[in-house]
């Protein structure tokens, strides 16, 4: 799903945020932030609420939850998957765990 969104909607992908408005008032993020607006999470003066209302602490930790990655998966070469600054290599990393838990799962 994030994969897909990032690909069809480049425009409102960008590494170096958690989260912000672009310049057409959507919201632009890095995959982590992207996460968690797909899950129904809220922007809010750059913090993000969870559907429920409550605030999100660490955002990394939240987002790593919603995507169900491993240390090994979120920490893997080049380091963490939220961290990388490159938008076609933090596609290419996000394209690869995806393709791994497919094959996992018999997909």
């Amino acid at each position: 799903m994030i994969l897909d969104h990032v690909t069809a909607c480049p425009g409102q992908f960008d590494p170096g945020t958690w989260g912000r408005r672009g310049p057409d008032g959507g919201i632009v993020a890095d995959l982590g932030g992207r996460a968690m607006l797909l899950s129904g999470y809220q922007l809010e003066g750059g913090r993000y609420r969870r559907p429920d209302g409550t605030r999100v602490g660490r955002m990394s930790a939240e987002a790593r939850r919603l995507l169900d990655l491993s240390d090994g998966e979120y920490y893997g070469p080049p380091g963490p998957l939220f961290a990388i600054q490159e938008r076609d290599l933090a596609v290419l990393r996000l394209r690869a765990l995806v393709e791994a838990a497919d094959r996992e799962n018999g997909g």
